[in-house]
């Protein structure tokens, strides 16, 4: 249940009493004798919020504790393994290990994350294809964030060969932004 309430919370906009939540979760005498899907959850949550963070140390030990997770029950739960390998890409790609972020973010499929290892490489085409699939998906989806994301390396794509096509993909930056900041 304190799994449930992280994403209550998190989905409302209130990560810090989500990590909370969490944080009771590992800390329960009952943890240790919880299902491995439960504890890969919980890890999951407190890796990708101290990515989000930006406090890397605590994001890797989190996924180091999950990885083995991953591995024995991917199966049982494909959307959580997904996510896991998302975050999995970002420690790689904030390592500038691009190698295996690309392996991770594939394996997620997080096209968003292939945009930004794509574009750190220099790999035009390769970032606008995904860009492209990340704005689509977030316009369907509704979600202004991944839309500003997109749109804001779809914008620095074009600057220099297509300055029509990257004012045309900043104006969506804008909305994007102003629809999060309203």
């Amino acid at each position: 249940s304190y799994g449930v309430m992280f994403y209550i919370l998190a989905f409302n906009g209130d990560m810090e009493s989500a990590v909370n939540w969490s944080k009771k979760s590992l800390n329960s005498p009952y943890f240790p004798g919880l299902p491995e899907l439960d504890k890969w959850i919980v890890y999951f949550q407190l890796g990708m919020y101290y990515h989000r963070k930006g406090i890397l140390d605590s994001s890797k030990y989190y996924a180091d504790l999950a990885l083995p997770l991953v591995a024995r029950n991917e199966e049982a739960s494909p959307g959580l393994a997904s996510d896991t390998y998302m975050l999995f890409g970002y420690l790689a790609f904030a390592q500038k290990n691009y190698r295996d972020a690309l392996t991770y973010f594939y394996k997620s499929p997080y096209p968003l994350g292939l945009a930004q290892v794509y574009q750190s490489m220099g790999k035009s085409d390769s970032v606008i294809f995904y860009a492209t699939r990340t704005l689509a998906a977030a316009e369907l989806q509704k979600s202004p964030q991944i839309k500003l994301m997109a749109a804001g390396i779809l914008a620095q794509e074009y600057e220099h060969s297509d300055p029509v096509k990257s004012n045309k993909y900043l104006k969506i930056y804008i909305e994007a932004s102003d629809t999060l900041n309203s």
